[in-house]
């Protein structure tokens, strides 16, 4: 339920909205006119071409040509999602701005006008420069891949050079 059957499809066809469903040219069969249509509310696809339908489980089956349960596994939301990665990030950096670390971070804050009331309301904080981010994502089970691909690490080409918190000694200003 927690995965979507659009971001799924889209990943293998192009999507275009039309109303309430998604159309595109159907993966299960060469067509030139897209009859292939997905609905996002009911959770379910269907080819008009070739007569293809299912859910999300049967799609991932049929266009991986997997068996139900590497299926399953496949969509299964082991890893976090990268939104929620973001958001254990942003905590992060709140906590950060209020520990001694941050005490630099929060004064510019005030002296610019920033109020605790704004710096709660708009998640401000500060990335310390001890590679705190990192260790605290690995420590969840978060890959460097993810950290990478979101930003909040930087890998050096150098291989002799550890991956490291991309923000450091920086005030956050999450968007």
């Amino acid at each position: 339920a927690k995965v979507s059957i659009v971001d799924v499809v889209g990943s293998k066809v192009k999507l275009v909205r039309k109303g309430r469903e998604y159309q595109a040219c159907c993966p299960f069969h060469n067509e030139k006119t897209p009859s292939f249509t997905v609905n996002e509310a009911k959770g379910f696809y269907h080819c008009f071409g070739c007569g293809a339908h299912g859910d999300i489980i049967k799609f991932e089956m049929e266009a991986n040509n997997l068996p139900f349960m590497d299926a399953i596994r496949k969509l299964a939301v082991k890893r976090n999602s990268l939104y929620d990665i973001m958001d254990m990030a942003c905590r992060f950096f709140e906590k950060s701005l209020h520990l001694p670390d941050g005490q630099r971070a929060m004064d510019y804050l005030h002296r610019r006008g920033f109020e605790e009331d704004i710096i709660t309301k708009f998640r401000l904080g500060y990335a310390p420069g001890n590679n705190g981010l990192k260790a605290l994502l690995a420590s969840k089970g978060i890959s460097e891949h993810d950290m990478a691909e979101l930003g909040l690490i930087a890998i050096p080409e150098d291989k002799n050079r550890r991956p490291h918190d991309f923000f450091r000694d920086r005030v956050m200003i999450p968007i």
